[in-house]
């Protein structure tokens, strides 16, 4: 790589960040930092045959048709009312445990990222019924944030997985094998976040309302206000839920279709579902298909103009020599090569702080992938370790993305106070890490025994 290279290269990067400070679109800065740089580079004539042929070249992907079927799955999947119907059974069940509401919360967030693909649909579905709940029952506001905030997360583990989708795209890894792969370091992680929560609400009861328990409970409190009758149709939500993932796991983990058709058949039960069953506030059914169909539009948008943003910064850095540099420099470091994946999956931590896991998947991964490759490292190890690290960064400070959605959505919650809440449940995180990493068949057990 020619000095002159690198210098357009750093530029590229200072350019980039300087875009994201300013608040520009991901989308954005990507497609206009590759721009600029091919036009340094290579001149205006390469520049412009790259933004003419990128939107389509970087679309017209058969895999990537998964990704708008997944999202109209968990946008019907919404409107239908699952999400709050399906923290109400499980809070009736667990309200009695230490962090009972807590738990609730993290077990609807793993179940309703069951059938979406998203960690920001996820907070923004369970996030407002499960904090509101808590609030009222005097649990702390950061404890209540911060279990919420982590449990999203699960939203780009547990499949259907837009991120997992991207990086089997990104590096020619199965998508099927990475969906499969998803499920037990999920569901191993919201146990995880549920014992945190038990853990903290036996030492601290008044993290969970341990006070306004006993204020509750005296015999001079006023009387409590008599709760609505309890609705048997909510536990059909569940069945709901465990329709829809059957639809998508079961099917690809027994090879009778790929990811592709599961998106395409669970977005048809979903809506069959939304139709059938309606909106949980009365509105009519047709309003609430339309608007299913708009917020996916929306979404589906915003990703794919990532993903040609994405594709456009991988041609320039291609053009540069960027990926084989860097993998000639990392191949010649007198290290181990373990601790060399270790490093690069630990930048992803500070990636996740301030880009959203797309962006990382489609700039990031094909820079180090050479390098995991060449170092024999398994691909569906390293995808599900560095989605758990771009996890992590998501409830990071100063930009982690599920607290400062946690704080559009829920008023009087602060961004602050879901960072601060999410500490203890990110040292969870960083044990079952390090717990995969020396335990690889936790992910690769399923996978292994897939149907071919």
């Amino acid at each position: 790589m020619s000095a002159a290279a690198f210098a357009v290269f750093l530029g590229a990067v200072i350019l980039l960040i300087i875009l994201i400070c300013l608040r520009v679109p991901v989308a954005f800065a990507l497609i206009g930092t590759s721009a600029i740089g091919l036009a340094v580079a290579s001149g205006m004539g390469i520049a412009e045959r790259a933004l003419g042929s990128s939107a389509f070249g970087s679309t017209a992907d058969y895999a990537l048709a998964v990704i708008p079927l997944f999202v109209l799955m968990g946008a019907f999947a919404a409107r239908a009312g699952l999400a709050g119907d399906l923290f109400d059974v499980i809070e009736r069940h667990t309200k009695k445990l230490p962090g009972g509401l807590a738990i609730a919360g993290i077990s609807a967030s793993a179940g309703f990222a069951a059938i979406t693909g998203s960690s920001v649909a996820t907070v923004a579905s369970i996030g407002k019924t499960a904090i509101e709940e808590m609030r009222s029952h005097g649990y702390d506001v950061r404890f209540a944030a911060g279990s919420v905030a982590i449990a999203g997360t699960l939203g780009i583990m547990i499949p259907p997985s837009v991120a997992l989708v991207l990086y089997g795209i990104v590096t020619g890894t199965s998508i099927g094998q990475l969906l499969i792969a998803g499920v037990v370091p999920g569901i191993v992680s919201a146990i995880l976040y549920a014992l945190v929560a038990i853990i903290l609400a036996t030492r601290r009861p008044e993290l969970a309302g341990g006070a306004s328990r006993a204020a509750r409970s005296s015999p001079t409190s006023p009387p409590v206000a008599i709760a609505p009758a309890w609705d048997n149709k909510k536990y059909w939500s569940v069945v709901k839920v465990a329709v829809l993932f059957g639809i998508v796991i079961v099917g690809v983990y027994s090879g009778v279709y790929t990811a592709t058709e599961a998106g395409a058949i669970g977005a048809f039960a979903a809506v069959l579902l939304l139709l059938f069953t309606g909106q949980r506030d009365g509105s009519p059914r047709l309003r609430a298909l339309g608007g299913a169909l708009l917020e996916s539009t929306r979404l589906t948008s915003s990703v794919f103009l990532i993903v040609v943003g994405g594709a456009l910064l991988t041609f320039l850095m291609v053009r540069l020599g960027v990926p084989a540099a860097f993998a000639e420099w990392a191949g010649s470091l007198p290290v181990p090569g373990w601790t060399l994946v270790v490093v690069l999956l630990l930048i992803m931590v500070p990636l996740g702080m301030f880009l959203d896991s797309i962006s990382i998947i489609l700039v990031f991964i094909p820079v180090v992938f050479p390098v995991v490759e060449a170092l024999g490292y398994n691909p569906i190890v390293f995808g599900i370790l560095a989605i758990k690290l771009i996890e992590i960064g998501m409830v990071t400070p100063p930009v982690g993305m599920n607290a400062f959605v946690i704080a559009s959505s829920v008023p009087g919650v602060r961004a602050e106070d879901a960072f601060r809440g999410v500490l203890p449940f990110l040292l969870a995180d960083v044990a079952f890490v390090i717990l995969i990493m020396m335990v690889p068949d936790i992910v690769l057990f399923l996978p292994n025994a897939m149907v071919s």
